[in-house]
C-alpha cells in the first residue's frame, strides 16, 4: 500500500469531481485515493454498456491529465435488475476489467452486503470468479448489515473471513472501510461510540489499514443554511469521528475518508432546475462555511455567485491561499474577474477546496 495515501474520498464519476482533481498540485496528488462510484443512469435513454464506456473514458483521460497513480471504482448503487449489461457481462467485472486494459492502477472495492445478498448470488459468484493478481490490496466496503452483523463480533468475522477466503487473500491486504453514508440525522456522541465498538472488532484482523467514511452535507442546502441570502457554520461529524479514533487508537493505522462537499447519491444527474439555490461550501476547521444564495429561477442566471464569493472572501474563514487553486478562483469570482459559472463549476471549486483542507487537516493532527 502507498504510505503516502492518507486521503481516501468518495466521489461520483462526474466531471465537477473529475475537474476538482485536476486543479490540485500533483504533491496533494500523491496522497489521494479516490474512490469513484460509478452512477446510475438514465436506462430509457441509453444502454447500460455504452454508459459504462464514456465513464471507463472519462477516468482514462483523467489519469492522463492528472497522472493519478492509483484509483478504486464501486458500482455500490447498481441494483440487481441493473447489474448485468447488455453484452451480458457484470457491471463491476466489466467496468474493472476495462480500467485494467488502460494500464491503470486500480484497487478492487468489494461490499460486504451485496456478497452477501441472499436473493440473487450474481455479485459474489462474480467477483469470486475475478482475476486481482495484481491489485496492490482491497477494499472491502461495510455498510448496512455489515454494521447491524458487527454487533455479533463472532458472526462478523466469520463472515467477513469468507469474503478474504473468496478473494484468496487475507486481512494484511485488505483496507477494511466503514461506509456510513449520510451521518446528517445521527448524533455525534452515538456516532463516536458506534465507531469505537466497530474499530475494536476490526483490529482484532490485523487488517492493513481502517477507513471510516460519512458524509454531515443534508441533500439540500436549506437543511443546512435556514434563510436564502445569508451564510452559516455546518458541523462536520465526519472529521471529528476521525480525530477520536486516533487518539483513542494511537495504535492502528487508520486513512481519513467523506463524500466531499455533497451528501452521497448514485444518480447521474440530480434533479435541480431554477428551484435550486446557488451555494458555496467552504471547508475549514471542522466544519463548512457555507454561503447560501437563492433559486436560480430568480435571476435566471448564476450571477448571485459573485455576491456569495464576496461573503465567503470577506469572512473570518477564508484562507486566501495563494497556492490553492480553488481560493484564487473564489477571490476571482468576489473581484468579477471570472464568469459566475454554473453548478458544476462550484461543485469543481467546492471540492478542490475540499481536498486541499482535508489533507491538511490530516496532516496536521497525524504529526503536530
Amino acid at each position: 500500500m502507498n504510505p503516502l495515501h492518507t486521503y481516501f474520498p468518495i466521489f461520483p464519476a462526474k466531471r465537477g469531481e473529475f475537474n476538482a482533481l485536476s486543479h490540485l498540485q500533483v504533491e496533494d496528488l500523491k496522497h489521494v485515493m479516490p474512490i469513484f462510484e460509478i452512477p446510475v443512469g438514465d436506462w430509457d435513454k441509453t444502454s447500460k454498456e455504452l454508459f459504462i464506456d464514456k465513464k471507463i473514458k472519462a477516468l482514462t483521460n483523467l489519469v492522463k491529465k492528472t497522472k493519478i497513480s492509483t484509483l478504486a471504482i464501486d458500482t455500490y448503487y447498481y441494483s440487481i435488475t441493473d447489474q448485468i449489461l447488455e453484452n451480458g457481462r457484470h457491471v463491476y467485472e466489466y467496468a474493472y476489467q476495462s480500467l485494467k486494459q488502460q494500464k491503470i492502477n486500480l484497487i478492487p472495492v468489494i461490499g460486504y452486503d451485496r456478497w452477501f445478498n441472499s436473493i440473487d448470488s450474481t455479485y459474489r459468484t462474480t467477483i469470486s470468479k475475478m482475476e486481482f493478481n495484481n491489485a496492490p490490496y482491497f477494499i472491502i466496503r461495510l455498510d448496512g448489515e455489515a454494521l447491524d452483523d458487527c454487533d455479533e463480533p463472532d458472526y462478523f468475522l466469520e463472515q467477513i473471513e469468507h469474503i478474504f477466503h473468496g478473494l484468496k487473500t487475507n486481512a494484511e491486504n485488505c483496507l477494511l472501510l466503514v461506509d456510513l453514508k449520510s451521518v446528517v440525522k445521527k448524533s455525534l456522541p452515538d456516532l463516536i461510540s458506534m465507531t469505537e465498538k466497530i474499530t475494536e472488532v476490526l483490529s482484532s484482523l490485523n487488517p492493513l489499514s481502517i477507513v471510516i467514511s460519512g458524509s454531515s452535507i443534508p441533500e439540500t442546502i436549506d437543511k443546512a443554511v435556514d434563510e436564502p441570502d445569508s451564510c452559516g457554520l455546518w458541523l462536520r461529524k465526519e472529521s471529528l469521528i476521525w480525530q477520536n479514533l486516533i487518539t483513542v487508537f494511537p495504535k492502528i493505522s487508520f486513512k481519513y475518508s467523506d463524500y466531499g462537499v455533497k451528501a452521497p447519491s448514485g444518480k447521474e444527474s440530480v434533479p435541480a432546475g431554477d428551484n435550486a439555490n446557488g451555494k458555496i461550501r467552504y471547508t475549514t476547521e471542522n466544519h463548512y462555511y457555507i454561503a447560501r444564495g437563492h433559486k436560480i429561477g430568480i435571476d435566471h442566471n448564476f450571477s448571485q455567485m459573485h455576491s456569495l464569493a464576496t461573503k465567503i472572501v470577506s469572512s473570518s474563514y477564508f484562507e486566501d491561499d495563494p497556492s490553492s487553486w480553488a481560493d484564487n478562483e473564489i477571490k476571482k469570482a468576489s473581484n468579477r474577474e471570472r464568469t459566475s459559472g454554473n453548478h458544476e463549476t462550484w461543485i469543481t471549486i467546492d471540492t478542490n477546496r475540499h481536498i486541499q483542507h482535508v489533507l491538511e487537516e490530516i496532516n496536521h493532527k497525524i504529526f503536530v
